[in-house]
């Protein structure tokens, strides 16, 4: 079952994320009357508020899991920004209780979709921050 978020304000915000990844969830950016879907996996599908199409993406996930850690979400300037965290895996060895603690995720930045209102393009980067 998809978690919805509604986006009223500005801001970032965090999609839901439970069991060391995020959920599939539903944004409803309520000023740009637009839904976006974004999978665990890294399937984004953005919908009018009709629910007609608009455009599809793929963030794949660079996880040993195949899902994304955490996301997050914000609307400016007439675009949608989605921020997909990208991790570094650190072994704890020797310094461990065993293999529950072994591994540490350590995020390095983030990979970065923004989908255009006006003109449905979409440009991606690597972010340092969310910003």
């Amino acid at each position: 079952m998809e978690k919805m978020v509604y986006m009223t304000s500005s801001g970032v915000k965090a999609l839901p994320g439970f069991y060391g990844h995020i959920e599939d969830t539903e944004i409803f950016f309520e000023n740009e009357k637009l839904y976006v879907t974004v999978l665990k996996t890294g399937e984004i599908t953005f919908e009018s508020e009709l629910r007609a199409k608009l455009a599809e993406a793929v963030m794949t996930p660079d996880t040993k899991n195949g899902m994304h850690d955490s996301a997050y979400c914000k609307a400016a300037s007439g675009k949608i920004y989605l921020y997909f965290s990208i991790v570094d895996y650190v072994d704890n060895y020797p310094h461990c209780d065993g293999e529950h603690d072994r591994w540490s995720e350590v995020c390095t930045g983030y990979d970065c979709l923004v989908y255009s209102l006006s003109d449905g393009t979409f440009e991606r980067f690597k972010a340092d921050s969310l910003n």
